[in-house]
């Protein structure tokens, strides 16, 4: 759990972090612990695996990603639900990140930020989107839920994801750029033992954070949050 104070208001992050690509890193009795807190957050991060077992949907298209966002709604009231990273067979070369801020009626506003996929395994990138996320959200905290005419793409969350998938585009490439130097300064790994191995690829999979301090600031946003299910009347938030 992580939290953003404010003089009025506290945020709560819940990243539920059980495992990815369809198997657990926990235990299986970790699951419903999970779903009984989920209540208690303000917004939740789970990654694709995640969002289909705190559901039981499964999630293979932009409709069962919509369905997915109503249920995690309606089943543990949560404000706002991002669904951090997701790849469909309908998206190739391309991560997704989806949310929604419920209606006051616990109704989606679903909106899509689709984003190049950059192919490594990186060490902390959840840490980070979270981190940010929050860094983004902070001179929001009293404004988080706008009237429900707002649409998805102009809710404050939306505007702050824009921020933190701009920040993450550029440390991931600085970090596959790393790694892949690395990697080739290293040579042949084979031969070594498991652990000294180990400790080779997780250096070159270190995220180059201090190398990206100016796209951690001033990010870019070139790409831009859009709606995918549920209409809505345009209305254009700010976001500080």
């Amino acid at each position: 759990m992580e939290y953003v104070t404010s003089k009025s208001n506290l945020i709560q992050v819940l990243d539920p972090v059980m495992g990815d690509d369809r198997e657990l890193y926990v235990a299986p009795d970790v699951v419903p612990i999970y779903k009984s807190i989920i209540p208690y957050a303000d917004i939740i991060l789970p990654n694709q695996s995640e969002a289909e077992w705190l559901t039981d949907c499964t999630i293979d298209s932009l409709d069962s990603v919509a369905l997915c966002l109503k249920e995690l709604h309606r089943r543990y009231h949560v404000s706002h639900v991002v669904i951090s990273s997701l790849r469909l067979d309908s998206h190739p070369d391309k991560i997704l990140c989806c949310g929604s801020t419920a209606t006051s009626s616990f109704q989606p506003r679903t909106f899509l930020i689709e984003a190049p996929y950059i192919r490594g395994t990186f060490v902390g990138t959840g840490d980070l989107f979270a981190a940010l996320l929050l860094v983004w959200l902070h001179n929001n905290v009293d404004r988080l839920v706008p009237e429900d005419s707002v649409c998805g793409p102009d809710l404050p969350l939306a505007r702050a994801l824009e921020r933190v998938v701009g920040t993450m585009q550029e440390v991931l490439r600085k970090s596959k750029e790393a790694m892949d130097r690395q990697l080739k300064e290293d040579g042949d790994l084979t031969g070594l033992p498991d652990r000294e191995k180990l400790v080779k690829l997780m250096r070159a999979a270190e995220l180059r954070l201090v190398q990206s301090q100016t796209s951690i600031l001033t990010p870019r946003v070139d790409i831009k949050a859009v709606p995918f299910s549920t209409p809505c009347v345009t209305f254009r938030s700010s976001l500080n």
